[in-house]
C-alpha cells in the first residue's frame, strides 16, 4: 500500500482533436494523449515518485470498439471528457496513509497513529474518523490515553501529548520524559491505567506509574534515566 498515489489525467484543445481526429482512425488522438501522459510520467519519475504509485484514470482506450456495438456513444463520450482550454495533464494527489495502531479509551473515544505525524479521532465508536496532525512528519507507531491524556510515540524519539481528546498536541514539558532519540514502537498501559510501558529500539523501556504525566527511563540504564514531570 503506498502513501499516496497520483492520478493523471490528459487534456487536448479543440483545435488539436480537429486536426487528428478521423471517422475511422482515433489513434493519432490516442497517440497524443499518451505521449502527454508519459511525458509527466517522466517529469514525477525523475522527482523520485515510483512508478508503482502512479495510476492512470481516463487513459486513451485502444480496445473502445470492443464497446461500441453495445455503447455507441461510448467513444464520444471519452473525448468529450478529454476536451480542454489548453494541452495539459491534470495530476491529482490522493493520499492512503499508514496506520499502525488503534485505542478506543471506552467505548466511543478512540484513537489511530500513522506515518506522516498523522493521528485520526472517533468520538462515535469508530464509526467516523477525524484526521488531525501533529507539528512533525515523523511516524507515530502507538498511541495511548490515561486519565484524560492521550500520548503518541514514534520515530527518533517523537513523543506528542494532548490534554483534549486528541484535537490536538504538543511537545511534553523538558522535564516530564526523559531524551530519547531511537525509536518508540509500542505503548501500553495497565487495566487501571495508572502505570505504562513504552518499548523501543535499543532495548528501550520506559515506565510511568502516574497515569502518564511522568516517565522514568527503565533500561537501558545509564545517563538520563531520570523522572520528569509532565504539566
Amino acid at each position: 500500500m503506498s502513501l499516496f498515489w497520483l492520478g493523471r489525467q490528459p487534456f487536448i484543445t479543440k483545435k488539436e482533436f480537429s486536426s487528428l481526429y478521423q471517422a475511422d482512425d482515433s489513434f493519432p488522438v490516442f497517440d497524443l494523449l499518451s505521449a502527454r501522459m508519459d511525458e509527466v510520467k517522466g517529469v514525477l519519475e525523475g522527482a523520485g515518485i515510483l512508478s508503482d504509485r502512479l495510476r492512470m484514470p481516463n487513459k486513451p482506450p485502444w480496445d473502445y470498439e470492443d464497446f461500441l456495438e453495445d455503447d455507441p456513444t461510448f467513444l464520444d463520450r471519452y473525448f468529450e471528457g478529454r476536451m480542454g482550454e489548453e494541452p495539459l495533464v491534470r495530476v491529482t494527489v490522493i493520499q492512503n496513509p499508514y496506520l499502525f495502531t488503534i485505542f478506543f479509551g471506552d467505548e466511543q473515544n478512540g484513537l489511530i497513529s500513522g506515518l506522516g505525524g498523522v493521528i485520526l479521532r472517533s468520538g462515535d465508536g469508530g464509526s467516523s474518523w477525524r484526521y488531525e496532525r501533529v507539528d512533525r512528519k515523523q511516524a507515530l507507531f502507538s498511541v495511548a490515553a490515561s486519565d484524560g491524556r492521550a500520548i503518541a510515540v514514534g520515530e527518533k524519539g517523537l513523543v506528542r501529548v494532548s490534554t483534549d481528546g486528541g484535537a490536538s498536541w504538543e511537545a511534553p514539558s523538558p522535564d516530564s520524559f526523559p531524551e530519547v532519540f531511537t525509536f518508540m514502537r509500542d505503548l501500553g498501559f495497565e487495566h487501571n491505567r495508572r502505570v505504562g510501558f513504552i518499548v523501543g529500539q535499543q532495548g528501550t523501556v520506559l515506565r510511568s506509574q502516574d497515569g502518564g504525566r511522568t516517565w522514568a527511563r527503565v533500561l537501558p540504564k545509564g545517563a538520563g534515566a531520570g523522572l520528569g514531570r509532565l504539566l
